[in-house]
């Protein structure tokens, strides 16, 4: 009888206890409003990639990259680290056409360490490349340098994005499957032989303002007059800006100019 006693207080101590022990542990929500919130993986510009100096990158993907000082490598394509932003200087061209299809996509916001840097300039980076199909700019370049595109002759229609301003001596020269291209609106100055492309047809432009231009950027052949004239190519321009076009050095070789409603 006593042994049953016995028995009997130990399971009454062993519940109480269980309950106390029970009582002084957080809950599961508790411990889950300790966990690191996640991190913005868009901004107004578009994605956002983090690169930590372990090799780590979120959100995860199957980028490879290396960092080397100020140089590095993500998704195949190479950067540099330039003051307090980023420049495209080139590629892995065997992985651009292997891997990526000839289809690029340049991310225009990196974290690395804790630093934010947008890419703001494109240089001499995809040269001679055949592989490069096409190519997504990103909203944040504000120049496209020399000799950035040339003889890209895979590359077919291209739009530039409205946040740049100058493009670079013979940046598309030799593109010879380009048929259309079209401007930013912010586009201050175009450098001489930016677009000399065999078959290129239509250029648009986003700008109300004709931007400077320095020598010929296209094509041109001798008109009867003994003046460069484009016959090749057919200038669209936006609504109400003919004349100023027509009237604007450079831009005048165009033979046929089109006034189009611009969209967004």
């Amino acid at each position: 009888m006593f042994k049953k006693f016995l028995l009997i207080c130990a399971v009454i101590c062993s519940t109480a206890f269980c309950y106390s022990c029970s009582k002084d542990e957080p809950d599961n929500p508790k411990q889950e409003e300790n966990k690191e919130p996640e991190k913005p993986t868009e901004d107004e510009d578009g994605a956002i990639v983090y690169i930590g100096l372990d090799g780590t990158t979120y959100p995860k993907t199957n980028f490879r990259w290396r960092l080397l000082g100020k140089t590095f490598t993500l998704n195949y394509i190479n950067y540099e680290i330039i003051d307090s932003h980023i420049s495209i200087t080139g590629c892995d061209e065997q992985e651009l056409n292997a891997t990526l299809n000839g289809k690029v996509e340049i991310i225009p916001t990196m974290v690395i360490e804790g630093e934010t840097y947008k890419v703001r300039d494109l240089n001499y980076a995809f040269p001679n490349n055949n592989d490069l199909k096409s190519i997504i700019l990103p909203n944040t370049l504000l120049s496209i340098g020399s000799y950035a595109f040339t003889n890209c002759k895979g590359l077919e229609t291209l739009r530039i994005p409205d946040s740049v301003t100058k493009i670079g001596y013979n940046s598309f020269d030799g593109c010879s499957n380009l048929k259309t291209i079209t401007l930013s609106k912010s586009i201050k100055e175009i450098r001489s032989a930016a677009f000399y492309c065999d078959n290129l047809t239509d250029i648009y432009c986003r700008s109300s303002n004709p931007p400077e231009l320095e020598g010929f950027i296209v094509p041109t052949r001798q008109s009867a007059l003994g003046y460069p004239i484009t016959l090749q190519i057919i200038l669209h321009v936006p609504l109400g800006s003919l004349e100023k076009y027509k009237k604007t050095k450079g831009w005048n070789q165009f033979y046929y100019i089109k006034e189009y409603k611009m969209e967004d």
